[in-house]
């Protein structure tokens, strides 16, 4: 009896070149080249030793997909329910979608456009703008 549905741990990410990007995983003690299901357009490269279902459409191995999540020991704990959180599972940036209400970016911002701000602005540090630093 085939299993259609089966856990995995990523060995090598793809190379990131091509239609569709492909790791290569390992479950059952076998080898499989798996397409990687990025969701609702957030697009994110496996990590090696990261956890992955495999879907076998139609039973065969040779069309496995998957949804993939960072080596346990990456994954964020103990959010509150309603809370989501982007993170880069290599350097530990995160946006964080806090179920109060605020948006937390941790590590540094870079941003191409223009920005429109309303309302108060708090800092703190040193903020340089095209007169020169200035400290808050």
């Amino acid at each position: 009896m085939s299993r259609n549905i089966r856990w995995g741990t990523v060995l090598r990410v793809p190379n990131d070149k091509g239609p569709y990007k492909i790791a290569t995983v390992e479950s059952d003690g076998a080898e499989y080249e798996v397409s990687v299901l990025d969701l609702g357009g957030v697009q994110s490269q496996p990590v090696v030793g990261g956890q992955v279902i495999m879907f076998l459409p139609d039973g065969d191995e040779g069309k496995a997909a998957g949804i993939f999540q960072p080596p346990p020991a990456d994954r964020v704990d103990q959010q509150a329910a309603g809370a989501s959180t982007f993170k880069n599972w290599t350097h530990g940036q995160s946006i964080v979608l806090g179920d109060d209400g605020k948006i937390t970016i941790n590590g540094p911002l870079v941003v191409n456009g223009d920005i429109e701000h309303t309302g108060n602005m708090t800092t703190s540090g040193t903020h340089t703008d095209s007169t020169g630093p200035h400290t808050a």
